[in-house]
């Protein structure tokens, strides 16, 4: 006995177009990068003083130089640049100095 196969037309294969995903390229954050004399530092969290990049502790807007180290300028203040000091204290020209030690600032 006899297999018969029915002979079909072959079709032409059609190809059809499909949209592919592709994903929108977004790079990565990257800080805008400040120099402090040579070196690059991110201000969000550092801070250029006295040529030196130090690192910020607190609040970024807060943060102040001070002969060298970044203070916090709610509790603490600096004498022109030079001396720390803390908000009961006062600053004498670039010394700070007790308010309620019973010192004046005398120039």
């Amino acid at each position: 006995t006899a297999v018969h196969h029915s002979q079909q037309p072959q079709q032409p294969v059609q190809y059809v177009q499909v949209p592919v995903y592709q994903p929108t390229y977004q790079p990565a954050y990257r800080p805008q990068l400040e120099n402090c004399n040579g070196d690059f530092y991110n201000p969000s969290f550092q801070m250029c003083c006295h040529s030196n990049v130090l690192p910020i502790t607190g609040p970024v807007q807060f943060a102040e130089c001070c002969n060298g180290e970044v203070i916090d300028n709610r509790t603490e203040k600096c004498c022109l640049g030079q001396e720390r000091a803390l908000f009961d204290q006062a600053c004498c020209g670039a010394e700070a100095y007790d308010i309620h030690g019973g010192e004046q600032c005398c120039g």
